[in-house]
């Protein structure tokens, strides 16, 4: 099977909707899309191309392995988490973020993408504002005023799903936030201290994702779909996403849960 080049990817991606100048939150799976010339940065870069440098490309690049893995949805045994503890570093602005996926991170090695300096919810950046959009994140409200999800808002931007459905979808969990739903979870993350490590709490809104993708037949209707390379793609923008999870999640805050009782983010849930 021949591979798709950048410039290919970049022409599927304009039959799908995405122009110059747009702003858009990518989750991509490279898994589908390939086989892709220049492997995975060939589908970050065939993005770049699409939007152009008006445009402004956003990747979450968040890093929850880095956390108290006591904290996790299923921790290990206490002797494992003793070691994971014992060997875990400190984020930095160069810590990859392969649970992301392959295309996440070859985002973040590109030229001129910039990082947010959130230890455990990051986000990257590339384009017009690029470092103002990943500059004003915060700590304890990673989703909300100042945030790169933010800002794809605030330019009226799109959600890109290639290969992906809407559980990658971030902009979910800003809905989560304005209602403020008891999707919230606590984390600890090690920070560097006078003495070596310290560690920090917060409690955010990062819940479980698996039940996001029940929220696609609510956007049948303002959803582009077509094909770019070999992965299904999907894009719609980002404040239809927002609004109509906020309405489904406001009539009934199970719409978007996994069904799974004993799943923290979401077995809590009335």
């Amino acid at each position: 099977m021949q591979a798709s080049t950048a410039g290919k990817l970049a022409r599927d991606l304009a039959k799908l909707g995405l122009g110059a100048g747009d702003t858009v939150i990518l989750h991509a799976s490279y898994r589908s899309v390939r086989p892709v010339e220049g492997g995975p940065e060939g589908v970050a870069l065939a993005v770049m191309e699409a939007v152009g440098p008006e445009g402004l490309v956003v990747m979450p690049a968040f890093t929850l392995e880095l956390t108290d893995p006591a904290l996790w949805r299923e921790p290990p045994r206490p002797s494992v988490q003793n070691r994971i503890r014992a060997a875990m570093d400190p984020w930095t602005p160069g810590t990859p973020t392969p649970r992301m996926g392959a295309v996440a991170d070859a985002f973040r090695r590109l030229p001129g993408v910039v990082r947010s300096t959130h230890p455990v919810l990051s986000f990257c950046a590339w384009g017009r504002g690029a470092r103002g959009v990943v500059g004003g994140q915060e700590i304890d409200d990673p989703y909300g005023p100042g945030s790169p999800l933010d800002a794809v808002l605030a330019r009226d931007g799109w959600v890109l799903l290639l290969g992906v459905d809407h559980r990658a979808d971030t902009v979910i969990h800003r809905a989560e936030r304005d209602l403020d739903t008891e999707s919230r979870w606590r984390y600890r993350f090690p920070i560097p201290d006078a003495c070596g490590l310290a560690w920090r709490e917060g409690n955010w809104h990062a819940g479980c994702s698996e039940g996001f993708y029940k929220l696609a037949p609510h956007l049948a209707d303002v959803t582009l779909r077509g094909r770019v390379g070999r992965a299904e793609a999907e894009l719609v923008r980002a404040r239809d996403v927002l609004d109509r999870a906020k309405e489904l999640l406001g009539a009934d805050s199970r719409a978007l849960t996994c069904g799974d009782a004993a799943c923290p983010g979401c077995g809590r849930r009335q």
